[in-house]
């Protein structure tokens, strides 16, 4: 569970409410991943001691509070180039990927989060 707390002019904000990271538990032994890089699609497929690095890195970002973008108008809508991963863990019912446009976001089941501590992905 990751707890954010946003603090500004000398003020003591209140806690947003919790978000949950979808990191999967030890038993998971697979991972997709479908990157869009450069213009260019990829597929990569992680087991073993791959999966703690993508676990560790999940768990190493750094989100903000869930950003509302009218429809048509999200960051991957308006811009070019860019990257996206799209990571699909074995067993996991939940839809994530990370998406960098300059500024970067995990979109967890279609909600936008800001990443405050970007990072690339254990690729």
């Amino acid at each position: 569970m990751l707890l954010l707390a946003l603090a500004g002019c000398g003020e003591e904000a209140a806690l947003p409410p919790a978000i949950q990271l979808p990191v999967p538990s030890e038993t998971v032994s697979l991972l997709t991943v479908y990157a869009y890089v450069g213009g260019e699609s990829h597929v990569l497929n992680v087991s073993g001691e791959g999966l703690d690095r993508w676990r560790d890195w999940l768990r190493s970002l750094t989100l903000g509070e869930e950003v509302h973008f009218p429809t048509g108008s999200d960051p991957g809508a308006q811009s070019e180039g860019g990257s996206v991963y799209t990571i699909d863990w074995e067993g996991l019912d939940r839809d994530l990927s990370y998406r960098d446009f300059g500024d970067c976001y995990l979109v967890i089941d279609g909600r936008w989060y800001p990443v405050s501590t970007p990072a690339d992905p254990p690729l």
